[in-house]
């Protein structure tokens, strides 16, 4: 009889009371590998076959005081691939139906028996015992599977549902409903997958507004996260970190803002070469609508090409002006053509899933659909032109869900501030210096109209037009004869960023290039007049006349002036308390004297006048602005009257506790805490 040698020893447990009847047995057994256990006894038995693995027990039924079916009650409980061997007496054969068990392999066997019958009863068993161990293993093992692939399930469906909230949550922003004269309409429908697509809008200026399209590569968490710090990084470079004001003679007091094209050249700059190390790239669309300037600029690196619709023409434009995208090439993108806007224009812009989108049959939606609808829709306000578009393409698919990530954005110019406004004031002038108060007159009422700092831009451009009409009487119409037969005519305009006046007359021309510098050491008196014209004025032309009766014409230009940081205050009385609230962020050198002095005045109209300021516009206080508080408080306390502080911020407060001014004044949270605490 041949058995299978075993590499790895299992269990055969004999249980009898004549164990040398099996000695040839448990030789076989031994020489193939497996260990034979002997007890004697039913106590000695469930001890071996409860110390080790048992593949099959091998019992006798007439045992002292036992019997196998009380061996086989015992054990089998603990085990459930244990295999049975039990041998009883020919005239015992009832007892094989004192066991029902379909889990365990068991076979009954009468004497006598033959060493042969039983080593091929116990091969039988053994191969059972194998085949249900592996089953069990196999069980085992796909439950730790299936059990596994819960908790995979359980943590990709966290994973899916926070990226989910990362694309819905940080990858799109809300769409800006308060600019004048624009109409926005925006939607980003997310994919069945998460993506790193997304869609921003920043409001870097007054009457400014950009957004950004993106769209990255591949699927999943990772496009998320690159998505996420791609907007990031525009967003450092969109928005201006300080609103740091600007002077420049070519341009107006403005915040410094980087432009399109160089907000996407330092996002390439940051992450570009890193982007192209993970084979990694981002399609982005940078767009700037200046309400100021009138214009449209944007920087494409790999987005399709917007459409926009003229107002005048009613004719659709594709503007295909794209580069590779971020993370291909090193960015190298030329700046692209402004485009100037018009009342009643309209601009769609939108991501490559939009035309890619498509039918039953495998049909793009494409372009020329888009175009369609736009033309037919050109009368309705943005919203609806967008539901339009949507609503086509939700008939084309036949879909509801999309692989890729459809974005939208049509802004619609509703309304413009004019460029140039018309006209606003002309004068004929007599040769005679008698005019200068006239021609001052003329300047103020022009540049009353003007926005901003109107008082002062008046003053300057009057001393400007009082050199440059008093040069002319002096250089231009030397002849006395000359002066009483000509005019000079001088014409004011307004136009979107400054003050504009011409000055024409029919005197010798002048040269300005050959009127030297004005001598600073104080040995000449002239020569100030055109150094002040240049010094006051942001731009200067001058066309002398080419016939003799022609005309010379002076063109003066300058800008609008900004309001000064004028000290504003304003008051409430209640309770018989009086609550002044600082307009104003800074509370410094330059305005600590102009508020000490509007206070006490009108402090000074109270009699015992019980004082609150409420600081919450104030984000910064000097030793001049601290000087100020104690000087109103003691003006007060000469009256008769006290001063306590309400809503300061964090800084203001530490401020005031560094120096321990808040040991001489109550500060409290708020205005009515600081009401009560004078009753």
């Amino acid at each position: 009889m041949f058995m299978e040698k075993k590499l790895e020893a299992e269990h055969v447990l004999l249980i009898t009371k004549e164990p040398l009847i099996f000695k040839g047995l448990m030789k076989i057994l031994a020489k193939y590998g497996y260990a034979v256990l002997v007890a004697e006894s039913e106590l000695e038995g469930i001890k071996l076959f409860q110390q080790h693995p048992v593949a099959v027990l091998i019992c006798e039924h007439s045992l002292p005081d036992v019997n196998a079916v009380t061996i086989y009650q015992q054990t089998s409980q603990h085990s459930s691939t244990t295999a049975y061997l039990l041998l009883h007496e020919q005239q015992d054969t009832c007892v094989c139906e004192q066991i029902q068990d379909e889990q365990h392999a068991i076979l009954w066997m009468s004497r006598p028996w033959s060493e042969e019958t039983l080593l091929t009863a116990l091969q039988v068993l053994l191969k059972q015992y194998k085949t249900q161990s592996e089953n069990i293993r196999l069980g085992r093992l796909v439950f730790e599977q299936r059990e596994e692939l819960k908790r995979n399930y359980t943590t990709f469906k966290n994973e899916l549902l926070l990226s989910a909230a990362i694309h819905q949550e940080m990858l799109t922003s809300p769409i800006p409903n308060n600019i004048p004269g624009v109409e926005i309409a925006a939607l980003a429908l997310p994919s069945s997958e998460i993506d790193g697509d997304f869609l921003e809008f920043y409001l870097p200026a007054e009457k400014i507004f950009d957004f950004a399209l993106g769209d990255t590569m591949g699927k999943g968490v990772p496009a998320a996260l690159l998505g996420l710090t791609v907007k990031t990084l525009i967003t450092r470079f969109a928005m201006p970190l300080s609103h740091v004001q600007i002077y420049k003679k070519t341009a107006i007091w403005k915040e410094d803002l980087f432009s399109p094209h160089e907000i996407l050249e330092q996002v390439d700059k940051t992450i570009g070469r890193q982007l192209n190390g993970l084979e990694y790239f981002v399609s982005l669309f940078y767009g700037r609508f200046d309400l100021n300037a009138q214009t449209f600029n944007f920087v494409n690196t790999g987005f399709p090409p917007f459409l926009y619709c003229r107002s005048m023409t009613k004719q659709i434009k594709e503007f295909d002006q794209r580069g590779p995208p971020i993370g291909v090439i090193e960015f190298d993108q030329d700046d692209v053509e402004k485009i100037d806007l018009s009342v009643g224009d309209v601009f769609l812009f939108y991501s490559d899933g939009v035309i890619e989108a498509r039918s039953p049959t495998g049909e793009f939606f494409g372009i020329s659909r888009l175009k369609q609808i736009i033309q037919n829709a050109l009368e309705l306000p943005s919203e609806q032109i967008l539901n339009q578009i949507i609503h086509a393409l939700l008939d084309f698919t036949q879909k509801k869900s999309f692989a890729d990530d459809l974005t939208w954005v049509i802004v619609k110019i509703k309304e413009l501030i004019p460029q140039s406004l018309k006209n606003v004031g002309s004068a004929k002038f007599s040769c005679d210096l008698s005019q200068l108060q006239a021609v001052r007159d003329f300047v103020g009422r022009i540049c009353k109209r003007a926005p901003g700092d109107h008082e002062r831009l008046s003053s300057q451009l009057q001393l400007v037009m009082n050199e440059v009409f008093s040069n002319l009487i002096q250089h231009a119409f030397q002849d006395s004869l000359q002066k009483g037969k000509e005019s000079i005519v001088i014409e004011g305009f307004l136009e979107s960023d400054g003050v504009r006046f011409e000055v024409s007359d029919r005197g010798t021309a002048i040269d300005p290039s050959q009127i030297s510098e004005p001598s600073l050491s104080g040995d000449k008196e002239s020569g100030f007049g055109w150094y002040m014209i240049r010094v006051l004025t942001d731009q200067l032309t001058y066309i002398p006349k080419q016939t003799e009766q022609g005309w010379n014409h002076l063109h003066i230009f300058k800008r609008y002036l900004t309001t000064e940081g004028q000290m504003n205050l304003s008051h409430t009385l209640q309770d018989n308390v009086l609550i002044i609230t600082p307009e104003i962020e800074n509370l410094d050198t330059k305005n600590a004297a102009d508020f000490k002095q509007q206070v006490i005045e009108l402090i000074s109209t109270y009699e015992n006048p019980k004082v609150v300021f409420d600081l919450h516009r104030l984000q910064f206080v000097d030793s001049s602005g601290l000087g100020s508080f104690l000087s109103i408080l003691k003006a007060l306390n000469k009256q008769g009257g006290d001063l306590k502080l309400s809503c300061l911020n964090r800084s203001t407060r530490a401020t005031l506790e560094v120096v321990s001014l808040h040991k001489i004044f109550e500060i409290f949270n708020k205005n009515e805490e600081a009401i009560k605490s004078f009753k």
